[in-house]
């Protein structure tokens, strides 16, 4: 997704049909992805684009790849998203529309043994770490 026309055709394929009729995926930018937090601690999320939408919105799409298990990356997804979302507001003034996906690449096995303790009684999906979105499988 590094390279543009790939991004494009991901997202075109996969936003919300609501959303892709508002966005101009032609006009993707690539946004710098280095988020500083007050200790100035930095997090690099992997891709980040912008594009304009109808109403001077924006549409900030972002994609992470995941191929270890991680029980903090709902956290990390979160802090993106929010360190995203706080930069574009306060360089801005306005609210973008962010829609983050996750390509998690882990085996089943491996990614229920590290996400899921065996006490909470919860049973693991192979997206356990997507916070409820759809799994793309070609």
């Amino acid at each position: 997704m590094e390279q543009l026309p790939i991004a494009q055709a991901f997202f075109s394929q996969h936003l919300p049909q609501h959303i892709r009729q508002l966005v101009d995926l032609d006009s993707f930018v690539h946004l710098d992805r280095t988020n500083t937090n007050q200790k100035l601690e930095q997090r690099r999320r992997d891709i980040a684009y912008e594009a304009p939408m109808e109403g001077e919105i924006a549409l900030l799409a972002c994609a992470e790849q995941q191929s270890q298990p991680d029980i903090m990356m709902p956290v990390r997804l979160f802090y993106y998203g929010a360190g995203d979302l706080y930069a574009y507001l306060k360089e801005y003034k306005k609210i973008p529309i962010v829609i983050q996906v996750l390509f998690y690449n882990v085996r089943h096995e491996v990614a229920h043994s590290k996400c899921m303790p065996r006490h909470t009684g919860v049973t693991s999906t192979p997206h356990c770490h997507t916070l409820g979105a759809r799994r793309v499988i070609p």
